[in-house]
């Protein structure tokens, strides 16, 4: 990889809430690790219960979510993704999808995440953490909703 394109990836990495407190060496020295990847509309890029063998930084673009073939959520640009199934050693916990207009993403091999990302497992899991709140609450909110749309009475009922 070129030295411009690694200046390149060092500025993006930037953006990345994992990476923010990182110096320019360790971040020079991931971005010299990863590469970019394109997905069409829909493409899958993780399955759920799959092997996990890379962990992906979205760059452009935007990805879905779903868990049982539930729609979970959207990530997007400057958020990372298949971290947990590389730190655990488990499959695959949901599978992703990539948006209606497709996306790039960077990625890194299993072997370069273990070395390079291995140690900032504390903020991955900081990181994982809030994902967990936020996929809890739009599932209560989906919940309250429900519960309030099947127990309004209809303007028929009402009159």
């Amino acid at each position: 990889m070129t030295t411009t394109a690694v200046d390149e990836l060092v500025v993006k990495l930037r953006n990345v809430q994992l990476f923010a407190s990182l110096n320019e060496d360790a971040l020079r020295n991931i971005a010299s690790r990863l590469e970019p990847e394109e997905f069409g509309p829909h493409d899958r890029i993780i399955r759920q219960g799959d092997f996990g063998d890379k962990f992906y930084i979205i760059v452009k673009g935007e990805v879905e979510v779903y868990v049982n073939g539930a729609y979970v959520v959207n990530l997007k640009e400057d958020t990372f993704f298949g971290e947990q199934a590389l730190l655990t050693n488990a499959p695959r916990n949901a599978s992703i999808v990539a948006g209606e207009n497709g996306c790039t993403c960077l990625q890194m091999s299993r072997a370069n995440f273990e070395t390079f990302l291995g140690p900032l497992r504390e903020l991955m899991d900081r990181v994982n953490e809030r994902r967990q709140l936020v996929m809890k609450r739009k599932k209560m909110m989906r919940t309250k909703l429900g519960c309030l749309l099947y127990t309004s009475p209809s303007p028929r009922d009402r009159g």
